[in-house]
């Protein structure tokens, strides 16, 4: 049986709709975790469960960058960021700067030295994000928001290579977040491109308390689709439903999200309605959440693969699995820290694991030394 939970303030019910049998299909098996789903509702399983996750959306970086909003609305990371570099701030900073080294193997060493990248944040004191710079090896990006990553209406990107400035764009955002226009300066030739409402036009959004809606008009190569997303005040989501445009009575697929009563998401599950290219129709698949007792999240199954978290005692990963529901370790991550005063890392250093052929080889090896500049 499917439990569907409909949530009203202080109370929740459920009702019961029969369960749908999951027809095996081998390019399911072969998707990697949380990038693909059988329910791939413009997105909405983006990137890593963790964002989903109440210890992620009360830190009080992510609240004061707003990044549930950019995650779910923009559909990509704003600025070149990981939204997880936020999730375990500590303090009010001013500015973090970083440099990583990493080493690639893949069995056998590589030739050449470590590829080196660095990075800077800047911060407001109310931990708001107001510029971020990465710089790979000479190719440096600089992303400036004039107002804020959280409400953003015009921000800037600058790009040079080996210190000779390359191209300046300018993205202008409406009323609605949506980008209205895009300018772009190429320094290279003197050429001026002028954008104005890409193809995010097709998305309207409804932002009001108690109610915060998302549709989004899609023409794909497997179907054409509207899609409605809803979200509760915290910006997690609540359903995620899927319409044909040529028939809109027709639900092509649907996602429903399960919370406790302390709004804790316990799991998710996808119902496909209709056939696809990849898929057949009345697939389903549930998505299933578990907490370690200091409310972190230490295991992701969504029936295919797992996805494993162990914590140090400042609440950051030291060691991350991934293995398939036969327990055949795929992707095994080791990381270790050191800490300023404040608890916020200044040094980690990672290793990257896959198993073939029943034995453990190296992916890859990095450094990151951080300087941490509080207010």
């Amino acid at each position: 049986m499917v439990l569907v939970l409909h949530s009203t303030e202080g109370s929740s019910r459920y009702s019961r709709c029969p369960a749908l049998k999951p027809i095996p299909n081998p390019y399911i098996k072969s998707t990697l975790i949380m990038f693909e789903t059988i329910c791939d509702i413009n997105r909405i399983n983006y990137a890593d469960p963790i964002y989903y996750t109440k210890a992620f959306l009360d830190n009080p970086y992510v609240k004061a960058n707003d990044l549930a909003k950019h995650i779910h609305f923009y559909n990509k990371e704003l600025g070149g960021l990981r939204y997880s570099f936020f999730i375990n701030l500590k303090g009010t900073i001013r500015e973090i700067t970083e440099v990583q080294k990493e080493q690639f193997f893949d069995g056998v060493v590589r030739s050449g030295p470590f590829e080196t990248s660095s990075a800077c944040y800047n911060f407001l004191d109310n931990c708001e994000l107001v510029r971020h710079t990465k710089d790979g090896g000479g190719d440096k990006t600089d992303w400036i928001f004039f107002d804020s990553l959280r409400q953003p209406k015009k921000y800037q990107v600058e790009r040079s290579i080996n210190n000779t400035r390359f191209s300046q764009s300018v993205i202008l955002f409406n009323h609605a977040l949506e980008y209205e226009e895009i300018n772009e300066l190429s320094f290279h030739d003197n050429s001026l491109k002028h954008q104005a409402l890409n193809s995010q036009r097709t998305t309207k959004y409804i932002l009001r308390a108690g109610d915060i809606r998302k549709t989004h008009n899609r023409n794909d190569r497997d179907e054409q689709s509207k899609s409605i997303i809803t979200y509760n005040e915290a910006f997690q989501i609540l359903t995620a439903k899927a319409y044909s445009q040529k028939d809109k009575s027709v639900l092509l697929y649907e996602a429903e999200f399960f919370y406790n009563a302390d709004n804790v998401l316990n799991n998710i599950v996808y119902t496909r309605h209709m056939p696809s290219r990849f898929y057949a129709g009345n697939f389903r698949q549930e998505l299933n959440f578990e907490y370690d007792a200091n409310g972190r999240l230490n295991r992701f199954n969504d029936g295919f693969q797992i996805k494993t978290w162990e914590y140090d005692e400042k609440g950051n990963p030291v060691y991350i699995e991934e293995s398939g529901i036969n327990n055949n370790i795929g992707f095994e991550t080791g990381n270790s820290y050191s800490y300023d005063d404040q608890g916020n890392w200044i040094f980690k250093k990672t290793n990257k694991f896959r198993f073939q052929d029943y034995r453990k080889v190296l992916l890859s090896n990095a450094e990151i030394n951080r300087q941490i500049e509080y207010f």
